[in-house]
């Protein structure tokens, strides 16, 4: 399990997330950890690989109200988890 899995496992980590592809399309509830943004980020997420096959740029998560929208998404190199680089 890679470190970004089991971090996504831990239940005392992250919370639950609504995806919707593209932004509009069908919502999809799975798990995500907020991670620290870089210079110039608004938001990085880390999302469970096997809740979603692709993630790409305009597709939007929402977290407690919040809607974020997806800049870039990246796997991991065990394909197990994204790093997901997103605007508000």
């Amino acid at each position: 399990m890679s470190g970004a899995a089991a971090l996504l496992a831990n239940p005392d980590r992250g919370g639950t997330a609504t995806f919707r592809p593209g932004g509009t399309g069908p919502q999809t509830a799975l798990r995500v950890v907020r991670a620290e943004p870089a210079e110039g980020e608004d938001a990085v997420l880390v999302a469970a690989a096997v809740t979603l096959p692709a993630i790409t740029a305009g597709d939007t998560f929402e977290i407690g109200g919040e809607v974020l929208t997806v800049l870039s998404a990246d796997t991991d190199a065990a394909g197990t988890a994204w790093r997901v680089v997103c605007t508000r």
